[in-house]
């Protein structure tokens, strides 16, 4: 208003129309971004990577945990965050001890980081050397496709007719590629038919940007 009162005193040229015009466009565009900061936690973006990176720090520094995959963070408001996350242990590890290893996990995530979490515990064969070097080379086989593939949820049933193994891909988002067509490329790299194999591939998206993490070996 003081602006177009300075120009009309001045220049004698009425402003008021632009100076109205320009305000119209700031209100609205302050309005956008308030609904979109406001919309994003409801409908659900990918939480924040330092806060990724703590929390599979975390997992991973106990022992007993081999790899860390399929989190999801919710956040409902300040002091109201929850997650959920699942963590390989050795398919030998019995239950009670699994229960006490996770249940510790879910403590160190809300004394350090205020987080509730709930973990899902995947078994994992960690050594059987079949297992181990089937599941090496189907990793290189991905990443040979494209670097950011992981898997995970690696099994192996073996038998006199063939040998099926089941896993999790992690595909990239802008991978460009569908599920039928990343299947067929890995069935054919591996030679799933003259090898005598069925490959059991389930394919999913991450929710954080970062997709998964195993403990050096």
């Amino acid at each position: 208003v003081l602006l177009s009162g300075a120009v009309y005193a001045i220049f004698g040229v009425d402003a008021d129309g632009w100076a109205g015009l320009a305000v119209s466009v700031f209100v609205l565009i302050s309005g956008i971004r308030l609904v979109r900061d406001t919309i994003d936690p409801l409908l659900g973006s990918p939480p924040d990577g330092g806060l990724v990176e703590q929390i599979y720090s975390i997992a991973l520094s106990h022992n007993g945990v081999y790899g860390v995959h399929d989190l999801a963070v919710h956040n409902y408001g300040p002091g109201r965050l929850f997650a959920t996350l699942h963590v390989e242990m050795s398919e030998k590890t019995g239950l009670t001890e699994s229960h006490e290893l996770a249940d510790a996990i879910e403590r160190q995530m809300r004394q350090d980081l205020g987080l509730d979490m709930v973990i899902h515990v995947d078994p994992t064969v960690t050594d059987d050397n079949r297992v181990v070097l089937l599941k090496m080379e189907i990793l290189s086989l991905l990443t040979d496709i494209d670097c950011r593939f992981t898997l995970h949820d690696f099994r192996a049933v073996f038998s006199n007719e063939r040998i099926k193994l089941i896993f999790d891909v992690v595909v990239p988002d802008d991978i460009g590629l569908d599920d039928i067509t990343l299947r067929d490329i890995i069935n054919e790299r591996f030679c799933a038919e003259k090898r005598g194999c069925e490959l059991v591939i389930t394919f999913d998206r991450s929710y954080s940007k970062k997709r998964g993490a195993e403990k050096n070996k």
